[in-house]
């Protein structure tokens, strides 16, 4: 259950998982030979951070499951009225997701004159995002994975579980490591991360500058987005225009070859705009930090020679 918990965490980059698994819920005495389904739902959550060890967190995972059996008799709907989880007819207002042990798999039994025999019936739907359901053989471990196909696909899921056996295979290696460390890639899926996906050498028209090279983009695909910043965004045809009339402007300032433009701006249009438009009017651009100090500032203008500089309007 802790290793399930760090894939979880390892594929969602989040370090507080809430997983839901059953209990009996016959606790108490009369309620043993009782013929019904008192099954309740038990919402489990832990915090896989990365900077942990493998061995406190499933410290950490085993206290959390003691305390959360402790409680198992109370009911699920008041826990979830309680904790004002958002309802949604489409998923479980806790978690997406379940682990559940099954240690003793009843295959036939008697019953008087009776006999009875375990039929396995075909599952058509699943009753959560994914679940993991793990059967003890005693000296094996079966799992079965249950998903939604509407969010998974079927190589999705045959990934996901080579993965869980890789962390599993891993944790067992060395119990010691952090959760940042554990590896759940095969050595396959390392080479192709590392090698395959980095072999991107390409060949460019090394007699062409940046600027012109974007300038041939913009005219093929005008209407394509350039630039996203927040919740706005620009097209080539934008950025190219703009771009040229401010070159057009820095030229008829003397900007030309061997002239140092300054730009002094925080991440935004304007800033990949300046840069281009330098380019465009045939000078070189000095970014300038608007943070760095001002003694710091004055020294790169006057080390640099620069006569113009370009800066957002609340920093004239």
């Amino acid at each position: 259950f802790s290793a399930y918990n760090v894939l979880l965490s390892k594929y969602t980059g989040q370090e507080d998982i809430v997983v839901g698994t059953p209990v009996e819920g016959r606790r108490h005495a009369d309620l043993r030979n009782i013929i019904g389904m008192f099954v309740n739902t038990l919402a489990l959550r832990s915090r896989p951070r990365s900077r942990i060890t493998f061995l406190d967190f499933l410290n950490e995972v085993k206290d959390e499951l003691l305390l959360a059996y402790e409680n198992q008799e109370y009911p699920f709907e008041e826990l979830v009225e309680k904790a004002g989880a958002k309802r949604d007819l489409s998923r479980n207002p806790l978690f997406d997701t379940t682990f559940v042990l099954h240690t003793s798999a009843l295959k036939s039994f008697k019953l008087g004159g009776l006999s009875a025999s375990r039929m396995e019936t075909k599952i058509e739907t699943s009753k959560f995002d994914l679940a993991f359901d793990a059967f003890d053989n005693g000296e094996t471990i079966d799992f079965r994975i249950e998903y939604c196909t509407d969010l998974f696909s079927e190589d999705t899921i045959a990934r996901l579980s080579s993965h869980f056996v890789n962390a599993l295979e891993d944790i067992v290696s060395n119990p010691q490591k952090r959760l940042s460390e554990i590896n759940i890639l095969s050595e396959q899926e390392r080479y192709q991360l590392l090698y395959e996906f980095n072999d991107t050498d390409a060949d460019y028209p090394r007699d062409m500058t940046i600027h012109r090279m974007f300038e041939i983009q913009a005219e093929k695909t005008p209407d394509n987005i350039a630039l996203i910043f927040e919740d706005r965004n620009m097209t080539y045809y934008e950025l190219n225009e703009r771009a040229n009339r401010l070159a057009h402007t820095l030229r008829e300032k003397g900007v030309g070859p061997d002239e140092i433009v300054g730009i002094m701006t925080y991440r935004s249009f304007e800033m990949i705009i300046g840069i281009m438009a330098i380019l465009k009017a045939g000078g070189a651009y000095m970014p300038i930090d608007p943070d760095y100090p001002e003694e710091r500032i004055n020294f790169m203008l006057e080390n640099s020679g620069a006569k113009i500089i370009l800066a957002q309007s609340n920093m004239l």
